[in-house]
């Protein structure tokens, strides 16, 4: 498919620099490939030039980059983009926790004050299916919570699930007996 957008990589306005001597690498949360891949399904008109120097004023925010190794950009980041990529072109969900983790990453780069193509990915993403390989209907990825892949749970998490390895222990069973499971 074509891509629907003129919007142009250009890494002059990045807030964030790694550095050579510690081999480390501003890398960006919601990545330009990630950006392109999702606006190529957008239907209407390209941007104007006028939205591209806003587009890459955001996308080099200092919300939207972290700093990592080299590797962690150029190999990490790059395959799991590949995954997210391969999800919006094929209209399918998240299969990988890395994924997720993406996925709240890109969610927490984003704002209301962003860009509408870089809003539109984070939205698209967001509501993508993750399969878990639990019984009942797959969780959108904006639904998890950061422990399902070993981050800080939230605030808002109070239950704990039986994660089905080892024996349960006595806080994996709701009040009436059963099994708490994801």
């Amino acid at each position: 498919m074509a891509s629907n957008t003129n919007l142009q990589r250009d890494n002059s306005r990045m807030q964030k620099h790694g550095s050579k001597a510690d081999g480390t690498h501003a890398a960006h949360k919601l990545s330009y490939e990630v950006v392109k891949a999702s606006e190529a399904h957008r239907p209407g008109p390209k941007y104007a030039e006028s939205s591209t120097y806003d587009y890459n004023t955001q996308m080099g925010d200092a919300s939207n980059l972290r700093i990592k190794t080299e590797t962690g950009n150029l190999v990490t980041d790059r395959r799991v983009d590949a995954k997210l990529i391969k999800a919006i072109h094929n209209d399918d969900g998240l299969y990988t926790k890395d994924a997720v983790r993406r996925v709240h990453q890109i969610q927490s780069a984003v704002n209301e004050d962003s860009h509408p193509a870089m809003a539109r990915t984070a939205d698209t993403l967001v509501n993508r299916l993750v399969y878990t390989g639990h019984v009942g209907r797959p969780p959108l990825a904006g639904n998890i919570d950061p422990s399902y892949y070993g981050g800080t749970p939230s605030s808002s998490s109070t239950a704990t699930y039986y994660s089905g390895v080892g024996r349960p222990r006595d806080s994996d069973y709701t009040s009436s007996g059963n099994l708490r499971r994801k």
